[in-house]
């Protein structure tokens, strides 16, 4: 995988060899970035006149800001409740979990606990900003596939008697 990263607008050389077949194939592959939203805006949708749907995929640098813009943009459309759904979430960046589950938190309450072998270790994170929507009933979906930082989120809400 590290031969296919470089810089963008340059080029990889892509061979593919297959089984029982002499002649391989070869491709010219383009690099450029990539950058994976964590809301699809065709995700992020009313289902009804009241009610908001929003399928956070993955939890990355910009799911707090991306999240905020979702459900700003759901509200102007009507929205009195959220379904956050979190299935097949496979997670990601442990501050924007923490900052996703700010949304919707109180200022000091703990959203997760870290533990390390050594003592010094240990970080507890608790939210320092007030929640954006307090009044706003939340619905989180989870499954087998929330893992990781989506778990945190959905584990905090729901600690909290937020969803």
């Amino acid at each position: 995988m590290k031969e296919l990263r470089g810089q963008p607008g340059s080029t990889a050389v892509l061979k593919i060899r297959r089984v029982g077949i002499e002649q391989s194939l070869t491709f010219k592959l383009m690099r450029a970035t990539i950058h994976v939203r964590s809301v699809d805006p065709k995700l992020a949708m009313m289902l009804d006149e009241r009610v908001g749907y929003i399928a956070l995929t993955t939890v990355s640098q910009s799911s707090a800001a991306e999240l905020t813009t979702a459900i700003d943009s759901l509200t102007r459309k009507g929205m009195k409740s959220l379904i956050l759904d979190l299935r097949g979430n496979p997670g990601g960046l442990l501050n924007q979990g923490i900052a996703v589950s700010d949304l919707f938190l109180d200022p000091g309450q703990e959203v997760v606990a870290t533990r390390g072998r050594a003592p010094d270790a240990t970080h507890t994170y608790r939210d320092a900003k007030p929640q954006q929507w307090p009044q706003l009933p939340i619905v989180v979906l989870a499954n087998g596939g929330t893992a990781s930082a989506a778990e945190i989120i959905a584990g905090a809400l729901q600690d909290h008697d937020r969803a």
